[in-house]
């Protein structure tokens, strides 16, 4: 079988991968970056946990004002730390994925005011929520 499968593959015919993508690549930079051990990923992991409750924080500032962004920061971090900083501990891609969109969703909240949508805006819009949809 496993023979098939190498011939399958060196002829082009073997099955196309598309289970959430961005995960494998995401994976192989941060053995690049800190070596093979498994500290790089779950570090970088982590540390998206973390900017994911930024995002939050400064989306609920964009939307209310600082003082409902102060209480927004608190809100965040107690479900991050309480929801998903556990799954930051894991080789899972939704660890990718959850701080994508809410990086997506910070990104778009200028959107709904008039005049503030700019190309480069859009653009970075569009590629932080292209790669979210990858991961």
């Amino acid at each position: 079988a496993d023979r098939e499968v190498r011939a399958a593959v060196l002829t082009g015919n073997g099955r196309a991968f598309y289970y959430q993508p961005l995960y494998p690549y995401f994976l192989a930079a941060c053995h690049w970056l800190f070596g093979e051990s498994l500290f790089g990923p779950l570090l970088t992991q982590r540390l998206l946990a973390a900017a994911a409750a930024v995002a939050l924080w400064r989306t609920t500032a964009r939307l209310f004002g600082e003082k409902a962004g102060a209480a927004g920061l608190l809100i965040a971090w107690i479900v991050v730390y309480e929801k998903f900083s556990y799954w930051s501990g894991i080789l899972l891609s939704e660890v990718i994925f959850v701080p994508l969109v809410c990086w997506w969703l910070l990104l778009l909240v200028p959107s709904v005011r008039p005049g503030a949508w700019t190309m480069r805006r859009a653009i970075g819009t569009g590629v932080v929520g292209g790669l979210a949809t990858l991961a």
